[in-house]
């Protein structure tokens, strides 16, 4: 994404908070027949000494998630944007634009088919987006049902 150098955002820890308050992105890669895939995705963000990760999962029947194992990738998070226009600025000779923002993060995607990492995966998951329920959706209470969906997902 072309961003001129007065906008660019370089602060590694106002990219981290952005995108942990914006965490609903979406998640490019090339299937094997170099066609792009994309899924939208609810990431947890994680960094470890300057190590970033993003967790989520898809589930099985999803063709990406089939293909991308070991492959490079493009998670994109938008955050909010707005329609600006030129009927708002008092000088001549202005355009309309379009202000927005969005976090561009590349990596290699690991793909986990482990039922125990896919449950601590769906415990931190439920978890992290569950904060802040008055009654939090909690796994354990539903572990019989939880364990038949891992086998669903990677």
């Amino acid at each position: 994404m072309y961003v001129p150098k007065e906008f660019r955002e370089s602060n590694f820890n106002q990219l981290i908070a952005e995108m942990k308050k914006n965490s609903f992105g979406i998640l490019l890669s090339n299937n094997d027949e170099t066609k792009i895939e994309a899924t939208q995705l609810p990431f947890i963000i994680q960094v470890a000494q300057e190590n970033l990760m993003m967790i989520t999962h898809l589930a099985k029947p999803n063709l990406q998630s089939k293909t991308m194992n070991g492959k490079d990738c493009l998670i994109i998070f938008p955050v909010p944007h707005a329609y600006v226009s030129a009927s708002w600025y008092e000088e001549k000779n202005t355009v309309s634009t379009w202000n927005y923002a969005a976090i561009h993060a590349y990596g290699k995607v690991t793909t986990i088919e482990n039922k125990d990492e896919m449950r601590q995966i769906g415990l931190k998951t439920s978890d992290y987006f569950e904060k802040g329920q008055s009654k939090p959706w909690k796994y354990e209470d539903h572990t019989e049902f939880g364990e038949k969906l891992l086998s669903g997902i990677v």
